[in-house]
């Protein structure tokens, strides 16, 4: 109990001198790690050598707008972090884990399928990028449609 120096009273955190014990105090710090394990696995899997496999993972984790899916369950944890949800009691506490245990759940799943990717068909070249030259030269194109749309904008604010 006191063998490392903190008292370890919320779901085995320390909580250590001087430091509020909060019925969340895991929260924020693990949601946020886990958004970020899950861009991390996502950068992976776009540089997947296999155009096959990347469209699979894509394909099982779905839209956002699915109740259940992998992207939703992302979704609502990112939307947590970003609204700053503060859990103030148990019950709140609950659904905030529940919510971050099913997207941790997902993201096991996610590492899994993009590492037996990575084993099967590796990685794009790096002088490749994550995307074929037909991709590249469409996001050239939107970002020179972006460029040219804010002149629009702008333009007539300017000649005002």
């Amino acid at each position: 109990m006191f063998g490392n120096g903190s008292f370890r009273p919320m779901n085995g955190h320390p909580v250590r001198m001087g430091q509020e014990a909060s019925v969340a105090a895991w929260w924020p710090a693990e949601g946020l790690a886990s958004v970020q394990k899950w861009d991390a696995l996502l950068t992976r899997a776009s540089q997947l050598a296999d155009e096959g496999a990347r469209q699979e993972i894509l394909q099982w984790i779905s839209r956002s707008d699915i109740p259940g899916s992998p992207s939703e369950r992302y979704q609502v944890v990112v939307a947590d972090i970003r609204n700053r949800i503060t859990p103030k009691t148990d019950a709140e506490a609950a659904i905030v884990r529940a919510r971050l245990d099913s997207l941790n759940q997902h993201l096991g799943e996610l590492e899994a399928r993009v590492n037996k990717a990575e084993m099967a068909y590796g990685l794009l070249p790096a002088s490749d990028g994550a995307g074929s030259r037909l991709e590249r030269s469409k996001m050239a194109e939107c970002v020179s449609g972006g460029i040219a749309l804010l002149g629009l904008v702008i333009l007539p604010l300017v000649l005002d």
